[in-house]
């Protein structure tokens, strides 16, 4: 059983894998894509440090390839990545933090 659960997770950490690989290429449609199916791996496992992750990517998308009122858009309604990044103590809680301070203006 334990076996199942790793082998769910090593996919979604994949398919997060996969879409900053797009993202970093801007290539979008297969970047949203990939984070997506990461966040739903992720959001099956119960895994916040993963789900932050794959909605921080999803955010970064759009910031990267210089879509920022879609990427503040996205941050707004998914401030669900701070939040979880806050519960597990990760180091980009700080970095999306002051993002949306940083746009808050728009």
């Amino acid at each position: 059983m334990a076996e199942a659960h790793q082998d769910r997770e090593t996919e979604a950490v994949a398919w997060n894998n996969l879409g900053f690989k797009y993202l970093i290429r801007c290539e979008t449609e297969q970047a949203e894509e990939m984070f997506r199916k990461a966040l739903a791996g992720h959001e099956a496992l119960g895994n916040k440090e993963g789900m932050a992750i794959s909605y921080h990517g999803l955010a970064n998308m759009y910031e990267f390839c210089d879509d920022v009122e879609q990427a503040i858009a996205l941050w707004k309604k998914r401030k669900k990545s701070l939040s979880l990044y806050k519960e597990v103590g990760h180091l980009h809680a700080e970095r999306v933090q002051q993002f949306l301070d940083e746009y808050s203006e728009l």
